[in-house]
C-alpha cells in the first residue's frame, strides 16, 4: 500500500535528514545567530505579540536541527556536536560576554530595547543551560513541535 503524501505528513512520523557532516555544520552554523538572537529578545523584552512570532521561528530552527543526522551511517550527532556551534563557537572560550553585548547591542540598534535591568552574566548562563539541554535532547531523539514548544516553555 502507498501512502500519500498527505497521510504521511500528518502521520506524526519524524523525518530525519542525512547530511555529511560538513553539511550539518554548515546547517547550524547558519541557525546560530537567528536562535540564539531569538533566545536573546524572548528573554528579554516583554511584547505578546512578538513573542509568539519568536517562538514560531524557533520551533522551525530546532526542529530543522533535530531532523540532522549524519551521513553514512544515519548516526545522530553526539552532544558535543551541537553545543560547540550553537554556544561555544560564538560564546565560549573568555569570550562570552563581550560576544553578548554585541549581540544585544546589535539587537537594541534594530529596535529591540534590551532592558537596563537584565545582567548579562545571568543570561549569558541562560544561554548556556539552554544549549546544553538543547544538546543533550537532538543528541537523543528528534522531537515533535508540541515537545519542542514545552520545552521552550521550561527554560
Amino acid at each position: 500500500m502507498h501512502m500519500q503524501l498527505h497521510d504521511l505528513l500528518d502521520s506524526g512520523v519524524l523525518l530525519e535528514m542525512a547530511y555529511t557532516q560538513k553539511k550539518a555544520e554548515r546547517v547550524i552554523t547558519g541557525l546560530e545567530k537567528p536562535i540564539n538572537d531569538h533566545l536573546l529578545k524572548l528573554w528579554t523584552i516583554s511584547d505578546p505579540f512578538q513573542r509568539e512570532v519568536w517562538v514560531d521561528s524557533l520551533v522551525n530552527w530546532i526542529d530543522e536541527i533535530g531532523e540532522i543526522v549524519l551521513r553514512p551511517t544515519n548516526a545522530r550527532p553526539p552532544h558535543i556536536f551541537y553545543y560547540k556551534l550553537l554556544f561555544f563557537e560564538p560564546f565560549g572560550g573568555g569570550s562570552g560576554l563581550p560576544n553578548l553585548l554585541r549581540r544585544l547591542r546589535r539587537l537594541h540598534r534594530e529596535g529591540f530595547p534590551v532592558p537596563i535591568d537584565i545582567a548579562p552574566d545571568a543570561l549569558l548562563l541562560r544561554l548556556q543551560a539552554f544549549h546544553r539541554d538543547l544538546s543533550s535532547l537532538c543528541a537523543c531523539k528528534l522531537m515533535r513541535d508540541d515537545q519542542i514548544r514545552a520545552f521552550l516553555k521550561d527554560h
